[in-house]
Formats: structure tokens, sequence, C-alpha cells
């Protein structure tokens, strides 16, 4: 979980990013970056920005495979834009940039559950 809030202004990485990579991708994992701390404020708890995504633990499904759903919507709309060219509700880079934010949420449980797993499976033997 989250200790403490670290914000792009904070990191080093970011300016180093700045200094020695392609500046439209950097800009973009600012972008990702910021997406992730506004949402987590309207979706998440003062001490998990990832609560709403957590919850689904009460029924059953796993954090990680939440994350991976909801991706999966994201790519439904990508799909309807390749289609059809247009979305009505959400542009285009919108879902994009959603995706990538659930994609490294989805990462990030992942590894949670896998660690819990792992220290379960040990502490089994």
């Amino acid at each position: 979980m989250y200790e403490e809030k670290v914000t792009p202004e904070d990191t080093c990485w970011l300016e180093l990013a700045y200094q020695s990579i392609d500046s439209k991708f950097t800009a973009l994992l600012q972008e990702v970056w910021m997406l992730h701390e506004k949402k987590a404020r309207d979706y998440g708890t003062d001490k998990d920005p990832l609560a709403n995504i957590r919850a689904s633990e009460r029924v059953g499904l796993e954090p990680w495979r939440n994350a991976a759903l909801r991706r999966m919507d994201k790519w439904q709309r990508e799909e309807k834009y390749l289609r059809d060219g247009e979305l009505t509700n959400e542009s285009f880079e919108d879902t994009i940039l959603d995706d990538v934010v659930y994609a490294l949420i989805e990462l990030v449980l992942w590894k949670e559950w896998r660690d819990r797993t792992i220290i379960g499976n040990e502490k089994e033997k």
C-alpha cells in the first residue's frame, strides 16, 4: 500500500527523464501520474487510493482481476473507435490514458497478490 504521497515535482527521475528521453513520452508519463492522482481523490480514500478497486474483494474477486476487467471496458471502447471512428462520452485519448492507468494499477495489485500468495505458501510449509 501507499505509505506517503509523492508528487511528480518530488521525483528526480522525472527531471532526468525530461533530459534523457523523448519529452512527449515523458509528458505523457506525467499526465498518467496526474490522472491517477486526480481520480484517486474521487474513488480512493486517504489511506488507500485504490480502495475502489480493492472493494471487489468483498465479493470474492481479487483486486488485480478487477483492474483487468476495467481495462477490458477500455478495450471495448477502443475497438468501437477503431471500428466507427468516434466515441460519444469520452475521447479516444482519454480512453488510452485510462487504460494505461488501469494497467499500472493491475500490475501493482498483481504484485501485492503474488507476494501475499508466496508468503502464504511459505508459511504453510
